[in-house]
């Protein structure tokens, strides 16, 4: 009797049990990707199904219902504008069908002409039981919309037929509105390819985000690697590096080749990130990725002001050589400083800071790496200032000491050469030059890797 009791109390408990599990698995996802909706989230390996997204920055879901002929959509963002799904027949903005889930608690359809990025707003066919979520810095919706429209009822035919066809997903998140209609979007992913959207597929990304990367990539070895290792090397090592690279001193060699690797650099990064947000940060696609694009742009600037100076540079000895070497020197460290705290932001990868990150997929010890390299940087240079005010101060002992003796012995100090004054440089400025170089090269490479090779998983 007692054995008996015992295993009832088993069995209800065990079935107590799976009773929870079960009920606290359909509380924290929705369906499953790939078996009883399609899925589109970003960045990758986020489950969009999950409660909350699980991860996602932005995401989409849909369910065909076979029933009414409609497509079930869900989207989710962290922003503060709007999240939008668009059907392209391009593989890009143009000739898209959008549908966008808005702040001020609205579903809007845009279109994208054919041969144009821009949107236009568009009627509302199709389109029923909408439900727009704004809470916490999120923007949650659903909709459906109809497969098709009875013939005549769409008299422009920008509405897609998703049976006639595949179409590429287009996800767009963060940009800003007028009055209630979205305008262009700080953020964008589309679908590695066209996708049927009455089948429930799993979407991987295409290349928007690689971009993105890009541009990061190509800042981080233009100003953190050439730029740094150029402006030490013109300022502590026109003495100290011997002979000559290409018939120039090889300080200078050094130099002007990392700037102008710098310049290009810099040059096409910035094409890249003009191409990949389809124009200019707006101040509504956060205050973060604003400042970001402002300091980033006063950088371009300077760098191409200091290209075109150094193009006009007086010769040495000239009355106006001392007022270029100064200005250049000036317009290379700010450019130099404004590029570091540039660099600084668009690392940046904190939550508390979502929505407002420039790249999501950035491994957060990468701007960790960006401050130690750079009080590693600051360092190097207290070093090198203190080993050349002890140099002078030693060359000063010297001076006096053959004030002392005869005027010739005074007139060969002051007429040393270049080669004397290489050789007087002490050794200790090339272990540092070794050293340094070797660091920044090496903290570079890792950064740029894990940047173009980075995911939030």
């Amino acid at each position: 009797m007692k054995r008996s009791t015992s295993c009832s109390l088993l069995s209800v408990l065990s079935l107590v049990l799976l009773l929870h599990s079960a009920i606290s698995q359909n509380a924290a996802t929705d369906g499953v990707c790939g078996e009883s909706k399609g899925c589109f989230g970003i960045p990758e390996n986020c489950d969009p199904a999950a409660t909350g997204g699980n991860g996602c920055t932005a995401s989409s879901t849909w369910r065909y219902m076979e029933a009414n002929e409609t497509v079930s959509i869900q989207l989710r963002a962290s922003t503060s504008t709007y999240i939008a799904i668009g059907f392209s027949k391009s593989g890009g903005m143009e000739d898209s069908d959008v549908y966008a889930c808005t702040s001020d608690g609205a579903v809007v359809r845009s279109r994208n002409e054919l041969g144009s990025r821009s949107n236009t707003p568009a009627a509302m066919f199709g389109v029923s039981e909408e439900d727009v979520v704004v809470a916490d810095g999120v923007i949650s919706c659903s909709f459906l919309r109809k497969i098709s429209l009875p013939e005549g009822q769409d008299d422009s035919g920008n509405f897609f037929d998703l049976s006639a066809r595949e179409y590429t997903a287009l996800l767009a998140w963060s940009g800003s509105l007028d009055q209630g209609n979205i305008q262009r979007h700080q953020e964008r992913e589309q679908s590695a390819s066209p996708i049927n959207f009455l089948e429930f597929s799993v979407v991987e990304a295409g290349s928007t985000g690689a971009l993105a990367k890009l541009h990061g990539c190509l800042m981080l070895l233009a100003w953190i690697g050439f730029a740094s290792i150029g402006i030490t090397t013109a300022r502590f090592f026109k003495k100290a590096l011997p002979g000559e690279i290409c018939g120039k001193q090889s300080w200078f060699s050094v130099h002007r080749s990392c700037m102008v690797m710098a310049f290009v650099l810099t040059i096409i990064a910035f094409i890249v990130i003009i191409i990949h947000v389809g124009g200019y940060l707006q101040p509504a696609g956060g205050r973060i990725r604003f400042t970001h694009a402002i300091i980033g742009t006063i950088v371009v600037a300077l760098a191409c002001l200091n290209v075109l100076m150094a193009l006009v540079r007086p010769h040495p000895g000239m009355p106006r050589r001392n007022l270029f070497n100064w200005a250049h020197w000036g317009v290379g460290v700010t450019a130099h400083l404004l590029a570091g705290i540039t660099v600084m932001l668009g690392t940046s990868n904190r939550p508390s800071q979502a929505p407002d990150v420039l790249l999501q997929s950035i491994p957060g010890f990468v701007f960790w790496l960006v401050i130690a390299l750079t009080f590693f940087h600051l360092f190097s240079w207290l070093a090198l200032t203190l080993i050349d005010i002890f140099k002078k101060t030693d060359s000063s002992n010297v001076t006096v000491h053959h004030h002392a003796g005869t005027d010739k012995t005074h007139a060969s100090t002051n007429n040393l050469t270049s080669d004397e004054d290489t050789q007087k440089e002490p050794v200790v400025k090339l272990v540092i030059y070794g050293v340094y170089v070797a660091v920044v090269v090496g903290v570079v490479i890792a950064m740029v890797i894990s940047v173009g090779i980075g995911s939030n998983e």
